[in-house]
């Protein structure tokens, strides 16, 4: 990600932030759970969470993952800095044991390149946080750069570098530096939906608005597309209007065959439509909206977008043919800032 943030203190602060999000999906959650009463889990982390954002992260991934069981009433909430709270309204043992299940579940990352999955959490053998290998936030001439190395297993770095070779092309020159690239982008999720997503067109357009000015906070760079992140995610996409009609949508009854899950704005829809959609035999997820967020980068379970570079596509220095590429194990993901105010 080579653009630069103006202010040195939110750079900062995304620094760590992006660390958190980082540690806490390659690494999983590991911890031991608890019952109090059948509805409530007590889950008491291994180690103590660093800061409020990676307590945030935990919180929306255990939320996530409770509300794909379709309970109505859950509640997830930290208490202090080592032990999380998870209430459900639920009692029946079978479903209780299978919330259980699902929170022990190790959070799901991966990082994909065209619709493709380039590398996932599995793939991540090691996060390096040592300043020999490039760790930390620089001082540069005109600014800061963060970096964050991590090493990919044999197999993970081999599919890395066939996926992304030559994902570069030369845009043009700069007398200084020689010449500049265009290079395709990687997107981060956690928990990326096995699901349809249903959405009205007018909230459909307003994200496309958002996404394409971005939003320094959530991690989305200027120019976003809706449509690359959606194939990113691999998530079809179905757009209601004022007269639309489950039941009479050739798209979502064709869907209905290949997907168990839906999801939809929250507060949106009717209870009658909803019913439709579980008539149908889909299991639907109301994901609410938040402001100033895009709806869409929520529901896709979206983290991040980080551009290759040109050197890992084998572009500088240039390889012409894939069985002679360099295979990279480690990498580096980076971060450029200026101090201005």
């Amino acid at each position: 990600m080579r653009e630069l943030f103006k202010n040195w203190k939110i750079l900062l602060l995304l620094f760590f932030l992006f660390i958190s999000l980082l540690s806490v999906s390659f690494n999983g959650l590991k911890y031991g759970i608890d019952f109090n009463g059948g509805t409530q889990f007590q889950i008491h982390l291994e180690k103590p969470l660093q800061n409020p954002e990676e307590i945030a992260q935990v919180i929306s991934i255990l939320s996530r993952r409770l509300d794909w069981t379709g309970l109505k009433d859950t509640k997830v909430t930290a208490w202090g800095d080592q032990f999380i709270i998870a209430q459900v309204a639920e009692t029946d043992p079978a479903q209780v044991e299978r919330i259980e299940l699902l929170l022990k579940k190790q959070g799901k990352f991966e990082a994909t390149l065209e619709g493709k999955t380039v590398f996932s959490g599995n793939d991540i053998v090691h996060i390096y946080k040592d300043s020999q290998k490039g760790y930390g936030v620089l001082t540069q001439a005109d600014g800061f750069e963060w970096r964050l190395p991590f090493m990919l297993s044999e197999e993970g770095a081999e599919k890395f570098t066939e996926m992304t070779f030559h994902k570069c092309t030369i845009a043009g020159f700069d007398q200084g530096t020689g010449r500049t690239y265009d290079c395709e982008k990687t997107y981060f999720f956690i928990d990326r939906p096995d699901a349809v997503i249903l959405m009205p067109r007018e909230i459909h357009s307003k994200d496309k608005d958002s996404l394409l000015l971005g939003n320094l906070v959530e991690n989305i760079p200027k120019g976003t597309e809706i449509d690359e992140l959606l194939l990113n995610a691999q998530t079809p996409l179905v757009l209601s209007d004022s007269n639309f009609s489950v039941l009479d949508s050739n798209e979502l009854i064709q869907f209905s065959s290949e997907y168990e899950n839906i999801i939809v704005p929250k507060d949106v829809y009717t209870e009658e439509l909803l019913q439709d959609l579980n008539a149908l035999g889909f299991k639907v997820l109301e994901i609410p909206l938040e402001e100033n967020i895009p709806w869409v980068w929520t529901a896709t379970g979206a983290k991040e977008i980080i551009s290759l570079s040109e050197d890992v596509t084998n572009m500088q220095p240039f390889v012409e043919d894939l069985k002679d590429a360099k295979t990279y194990s480690e990498l580096v993901i980076r971060g450029f800032g200026s101090d201005e105010k």
